[in-house]
């Protein structure tokens, strides 16, 4: 096999879990971290460029929304509550994301 098919395979490999799937976290937003209580959290993640992202929260009924950019990056920030145990967290854009987190 030449060396520039291979790399073209390889490409392919790496680029699929972007191609995949619309909305992407960072590694640090995962099951069982911690917020800190009662303050604001900044979330951030991808998307595909203009894709509407909604973060909800188990602990109120607000519904927090954004677009990622042209850049496909998008942010925003979430109000915590007091501690309160185990949590969830939804990430909806084209595709869905929870986290199980505690406070």
């Amino acid at each position: 096999m030449n060396v520039l098919r291979l790399a073209g395979i390889l490409i392919c490999l790496l680029a699929y879990p972007f191609i995949s799937v619309s909305v992407i976290l960072p590694a640090i937003f995962s099951d069982n971290m911690v917020l800190e209580q009662s303050t604001e959290v900044k979330f951030w993640g991808w998307g595909k460029s203009k894709e509407p992202i909604v973060v909800s929260v188990s602990w109120d009924t607000v519904k927090y929304s954004t677009i990622a950019d042209n850049n496909a990056m998008w942010s925003l920030y979430i109000k915590t509550p007091k501690a309160g145990g185990v949590q969830s967290i939804t990430v909806q854009g084209y595709n869905r994301i929870e986290i199980k987190t505690y406070l």
